[in-house]
């Protein structure tokens, strides 16, 4: 097992998440692997967002880390949203348009995953750096697909 997230700052109900290619049970501040992430990437991403909440909760909150903690909610947050959207288009244009809005926001919240890592932020960030990473290239790799790039 490994050690995430501050215990007196969790709730204490077990949660089952995803992050760095395995699933986790998250319950009093421990996660315990096993191996699968979910196929579906709307649920991937869904936990992503969650994943990311949960860790904010951990953080010690000076006035600098609640301001790029509050950002990175609002962008993995946006990430999930904006990939409902990207399920409802109904052209290629549209498509491309809303999975890059996906993309960008990823990309925000890798950055502000590293602000809140440099600015001492108590729990591991290097499993939900991997999983923006692993978000990022499969996003790319959609975009690219549909706008005929292989």
């Amino acid at each position: 097992m490994m050690e995430l997230f501050d215990t007196a700052r969790i709730s204490r109900h077990p949660l089952k998440t995803a992050i760095d290619d395995h699933w986790f049970v998250i319950s009093v501040g421990f996660m315990e692997t096993s191996t699968q992430l979910p196929y579906d990437l709307e649920e991937r991403l869904v936990l992503y967002a969650s994943n990311i909440a949960r860790f904010s909760l951990a953080l010690h909150y000076s006035e600098p880390m609640r301001y790029y903690s509050s950002q990175l909610i609002r962008s993995s947050g946006s990430v999930a949203l904006n990939y409902g959207e990207v399920l409802g288009t109904q052209t290629q244009k549209d498509y491309i348009n809303k999975a890059s809005i996906v993309l960008k926001e990823l990309k925000e919240s890798r950055v502000a995953l590293k602000i809140v890592r440099e600015l001492g932020a108590r729990g591991n960030t290097a499993p939900l750096l991997n999983e923006t990473e692993q978000l990022i290239k499969i996003i790319a790799s959609l975009i690219k697909k549909k706008k005929g790039f292989h």
